[in-house]
C-alpha cells in the first residue's frame, strides 16, 4: 500500500498520504509531530479586536494589511484590514510585541489560550490603536490569546523535514497574518511539487532544525 498512514485521534478515523504537511504554528514542536523539532520560541502574545458598525466601514473597509514600526519596539503593531467572522461581526484586529511570556510545554500553551489574555497588553493595544485611527474611539474592543512563534532567521520556514514525506510550514514571527493566503500557496506549491523554487523564497524559508 503506496503512502503513510496517519491518525487522528479525535474521531479515529486514519488516512494515508503520500505527503504531509504540518502547519501548527506554535505547537508544531508539541507531540512528536515533527522527525525533529524546529528551532522556534514560542511566546504569548495578546491580540485586540474592535467591532466596526457601518460608520467604521466607510473609513476603514478598504484598508490593506499594515505593520506600524513605532520609536519605542513595544510599539511595534500589526493591523488586519475588516474582517467578517463567524458571529456575523465585523472586527478590526491589531496585535503588538510586549510580552515576554514564552512556553515550552504544550499544558502552558494550552492554558494561555484558555485565557482572555493579557489586560494590560489589550488596554496598550487600544491606546496605540485610537493614536493611529482615533475613528475607531467608542468602538467595542475585546481581546484574545494568541502566540509567536518566532525563528532565528526572521524567516518562516518551508520546507521538508529529515522525512522527504512530511514537511513543516510554520514560524510567522508574529506577522504572517498579513500574508497567511500566499504562506498556503507555498505550503501547496511544497507540497505538490516536493520543493521551493528561488521565484518562491525556497532558500530563505529552508526551515532550520533545533540542536539534538
Amino acid at each position: 500500500q503506496q503512502g503513510m498512514e496517519i491518525a487522528e485521534t479525535a474521531g479515529g478515523r486514519r488516512y494515508s498520504a503520500e505527503r504531509v504537511l504540518v502547519a501548527a504554528g506554535g505547537f508544531s514542536n508539541f507531540h512528536t509531530l515533527l522527525p525533529r523539532p524546529v528551532d522556534t520560541r514560542v511566546t504569548a502574545r495578546t491580540v485586540a479586536f474592535y467591532e466596526l458598525g457601518e460608520r467604521e466601514m466607510t473609513i476603514f473597509g478598504d484598508m490593506p494589511s499594515t505593520i506600524v514600526l513605532g520609536d519605542r519596539e513595544e510599539d511595534h503593531i500589526y493591523i488586519l484590514p475588516p474582517v467578517r467572522y463567524p458571529d456575523g461581526k465585523t472586527y478590526l484586529k491589531l496585535g503588538g510585541d510586549t510580552e515576554a511570556l514564552s512556553f515550552s510545554q504544550v499544558e502552558d500553551a494550552g492554558a494561555w489560550f484558555r485565557s482572555d489574555g493579557n489586560a494590560a497588553e489589550r488596554d496598550h493595544l487600544s491606546r496605540v490603536a485610537l493614536q493611529l485611527m482615533p475613528e475607531l474611539a467608542g468602538c467595542t474592543v475585546t481581546s484574545a490569546p494568541c502566540v509567536a512563534n518566532f525563528t532565528p532567521t526572521g524567516y518562516p520556514y518551508a520546507g521538508f523535514t529529515q522525512s522527504p514525506r512530511i514537511a513543516v510550514l510554520t514560524g510567522g514571527n508574529f506577522v504572517a497574518a498579513k500574508s497567511s493566503d500566499e504562506l498556503g500557496r507555498l505550503g501547496a506549491v511544497l507540497l505538490a511539487e516536493g520543493q521551493l523554487g528561488e521565484a518562491d523564497f525556497g532558500g530563505a524559508l529552508t526551515p532550520v532544525f533545533a540542536a539534538v
